[in-house]
């Protein structure tokens, strides 16, 4: 690889983390609002009030159930309660899939921090890869060590999953407006491409 002047590093170094806020901030909103789709459309199934909702949400989802326990029940709720709206094995198939990574890239934008090694910088300047750093810690009998493995992804291959998800967040979105609405709620917009 030809050699990089240190400016022409600090002007990647810039533009590579600007990459890495925006897909983190992306992701993570997304993955946010889907969450909570379910958590209320989980809630709606046991709670007949708004402040039954918020307590079950605040006090037992919210901050003791993992996002794929919540899928789990989610998927649970749409087969037993929903035959109608309930996905074919296809979609299934897809849907599972779709939450795997899911999980896989919100695990890494969540908690890995980024690595801006010049060789990360460079990777980065050739195919637009952001790389994380993961941290491990091995222990044997003799000692104790920090593995460091380096996870690398592409902005684009998480915007794909993303725009898999969106369909799935606003039919969760559409069917609990309807039940806001009982309650006389009204729920934001409809997702958007970061926006």
């Amino acid at each position: 690889m030809s050699k990089v002047s240190h400016d022409e590093l600090k002007k990647l170094e810039a533009s590579y983390k600007a990459a890495s806020a925006s897909t983190r901030g992306t992701f993570l909103n997304v993955v946010t609002d889907f969450e909570f789709q379910m958590e209320m459309f989980i809630c709606q199934r046991f709670c007949n009030d708004l402040s039954r909702f918020q307590e079950m949400q605040s006090l037992i989802l919210s901050p003791r159930v993992t996002f794929s326990n919540k899928f789990q029940i989610f998927e649970f709720l749409i087969d037993k309660y929903y035959p109608a709206n309930k996905p074919t094995k296809g979609q299934k198939k897809i849907y599972a899939h779709n939450i795997k990574e899911i999980i896989e890239y919100r695990n890494i934008l969540a908690h890995y921090p980024l690595s801006t090694t010049d060789q990360a910088l460079l990777n980065y300047k050739k195919d637009f890869t952001l790389e994380y750093i993961k941290f491990k810690n091995v222990s044997d009998d003799t000692k104790k060590s920090t593995l460091t493995n380096f996870v690398r992804i592409k902005p684009a291959e998480i915007n794909q999953v993303i725009n898999n998800t969106y369909d799935y967040i606003d039919s969760i979105r559409e069917n609990n407006a309807k039940w806001l609405a009982t309650l006389g709620i009204t729920q934001g917009n409809k997702s958007t491409d970061g926006e």
